[in-house]
């Protein structure tokens, strides 16, 4: 009986012994990890959220003058037989491009916007009537010589167009003004950190972020209010002018502070 309660106690022993091994393995596991987890954190993959961080903005100017103009033009043909309708608005558009096309625009700048056919109705005492066939055929001109363009707007009377979308005046390359003004817009955002950094004793670190924007439209005219100063009857073209263009680049860049 000894022997047994002997034997039991030295199975017991055994198994604590065991026991407090592996809680001290699993123990020296768990702070490793904890500090390996922690350097890497502190030193490896440093959470973004805890860098410090200062933007810096910066505006780019250029000077252009618009050598292009945008302008789109067209006619509306109502009629009972969707042929007719279609007669007459050929034949006066292609006499309108003809004519385009003779004070210098080349092909490759007239470019159709839409050709459209739709049936109209009446509504009369709630009853649905057929009334003509509408037809719209629009094209836009990119005219290269500006001395012409209150010529080509003088056409609209001449072929009574009754369709007269916005003109426009742009750069043709406007990227290479852009990128100028872009250059410009970051030298004076790093002329920016570098003087608020020496004002506020702060040492910047490597660039983090950047972004950029720029909107240029150019002078832009009305058609309604054209379409009023050409009437049908009148001979005379509108005068319009250029003007000059800014183009403009706005950067926002972000230091990391050290």
């Amino acid at each position: 009986m000894e022997n047994k309660n002997e034997l039991l106690q030295k199975v017991y022993v055994v198994i604590g012994c065991s026991l407090v091994v592996l809680i001290f393995s699993g123990s020296l596991f768990l702070i490793n990890k904890n500090r390996n987890i922690t350097k890497e954190y502190g030193y490896i993959g440093k959470n973004p959220d805890t860098i410090q961080t200062m933007n810096f903005s910066g505006e780019g100017k250029v000077d252009a003058k618009p050598d292009i103009a945008i302008i789109s033009m067209g006619l509306t043909v109502e009629k009972t037989k969707v042929g007719d309708a279609q007669k007459e608005s050929s034949t006066k558009m292609n006499a309108f491009i003809d004519k385009v096309k003779k004070l210098g625009v080349e092909s490759k700048d007239i470019k159709t916007q839409n050709y459209n056919i739709y049936p109209q109705y009446d509504w009369n005492n709630g009853k649905q009537t057929f009334r003509s066939y509408q037809i719209t055929q629009n094209v836009q001109i990119k005219i290269r010589n500006l001395d012409k363009v209150s010529e080509i707007l003088g056409l609209a009377g001449e072929f009574n167009l009754n369709q007269v979308g916005s003109l426009s005046f742009d750069v043709d390359k406007k990227e290479e003004f852009e990128k100028q003004a872009k250059e410009d817009a970051i030298k004076k955002a790093k002329l920016n950190a570098e003087e608020t950094a020496r004002m506020l004793g702060i040492k910047l670190g490597k660039i983090i972020s950047f972004s950029e924007y720029n909107n240029n439209p150019i002078n832009v005219y009305n058609g309604y209010s054209m379409m009023k100063s050409m009437d049908a009857s009148s001979e005379s073209a509108p005068t319009v002018e250029a003007g000059n263009a800014e183009i403009k680049v706005n950067i926002n860049i972000g230091y990391e502070i050290q």
